[in-house]
């Protein structure tokens, strides 16, 4: 599934990230909604909606699998796309067994790589490095990585790997993946 959402990224939005990168980047939640727009339109299959609460119950109701801002068991993701069938109702703490992956995102501009490395990222880090095969960081960045001086060119990238070696995301493990205009890193 991790590679499925990749591929969307790399393909599609990455293409619309090149020419409005402020869609992306002005808010976090732009980000996420254009994101799950996008993901809701390729993946196929339905989770199904319980509520016996509500007049008359609702039993078996269709609904995306594609969720925006939602809790699991250790916490809160920025999207989360659930196994087909997974069952929501209320109060139901839905385990990460029944989760596809997760993404969380995070969004800037800068030309120094701390602006983009600080405690939120570290936070969803923590949440990727304790269910590594779910979860994915998606960090959109406005400026075109080719315009950047070597200097900061060299400290990005030094910086991301460094990061990546701290959180234990293996060489070859697409689990965060900072978005420039013009260059992806992953």
């Amino acid at each position: 599934m991790k590679e499925s959402i990749i591929k969307i990224l790399k393909n599609e939005i990455h293409k619309r990230f090149k020419e409005h990168p402020y869609d992306f980047t002005s808010y976090e939640i732009e980000a996420q909604c254009l994101l799950v727009q996008k993901i809701r339109e390729r993946i196929t299959g339905f989770g199904l909606v319980q509520l016996d609460y509500s007049i008359p119950k609702i039993k078996n109701e269709k609904t995306t699998r594609v969720k925006l801002e939602w809790p699991l068991s250790d916490g809160k993701h920025d999207i989360v796309v659930f196994k087909e069938g997974t069952v929501f109702g209320k109060d139901r703490v839905i385990p990460y067994e029944e989760v596809d992956c997760f993404i969380e995102i995070k969004c800037g501009w800068g030309d120094s790589p701390d602006a983009h490395f600080y405690e939120g990222v570290f936070k969803d880090l923590e949440a990727i490095k304790k269910h590594p095969e779910k979860g994915i960081l998606i960090n959109f960045i406005a400026n075109n990585f080719s315009d950047l001086s070597e200097e900061s060119k060299k400290k990005y990238e030094d910086r991301f790997n460094e990061v990546k070696k701290e959180y234990g995301i293996l060489p070859g493990s697409i689990s965060m993946l900072y978005v420039f205009r013009d260059k992806i890193l992953e």
